[in-house]
């Protein structure tokens, strides 16, 4: 063996083991009881093997292996929050609200409508009983109008408490 080779079948004890990765014996343990690191013996390890395993294990572990990845794990964790974060502050900003939210005030407004639809003909039943028929329809059509509009008339303040903080903050 010339000067610079390195043995491929060199083997040290665990702490020898330990000491290159910078674990303690435990964690080595762990990782040996894991099958991530493997022994050629009681307390020794093939150490090319093993720093092979360990870099795998550090970067995820195998593609083809079946456990998740650790650097898999780690951005689904980093999408979840942002996604998380980007609801938060729309919903802060009043761009998005909770379904019971819209439900309850949509809700709301429907029911007002409905009511208004519903007195027109008693309102105008008796103010244009001898109108000609024109003068009514105008007249109809112009209550149904107005008590359609309400329900065209979004304001994002419906789904605040008056303090700026959205319904379901509460």
């Amino acid at each position: 063996m010339g000067k610079g080779d390195v043995k491929d079948d060199l083997i040290v004890g665990t702490m020898f083991f330990c000491k290159i990765i910078g674990k303690t014996r435990q964690w080595v343990a762990e990782l040996t009881k894991e099958g991530v690191l493997q022994q050629c013996g009681r307390g020794k390890y093939k150490l090319d093997e093993n720093i092979q395993r360990y870099i795998e294990h550090l970067l995820g572990g195998k593609e083809d292996d079946k456990r998740p990845k650790l650097r898999d794990e780690r951005a689904e964790l980093v999408a979840i929050q942002k996604e998380t974060a980007r609801i938060k502050l729309q919903r802060m900003k009043g761009e998005l609200h909770e379904a019971a939210e819209v439900e309850k005030i949509m809700n709301e407004m429907i029911l007002t409508a409905k009511a208004k639809l519903l007195t027109i003909p008693s309102r105008l039943g008796l103010q244009l009983e001898n109108e000609p028929s024109h003068v009514i329809e105008a007249a109809i059509g112009k209550e149904i109008n107005a008590a359609l509009a309400s329900l065209a008339d979004y304001n994002p303040e419906m789904f605040t408490d008056g303090a700026g903080e959205t319904l379901a903050d509460d």
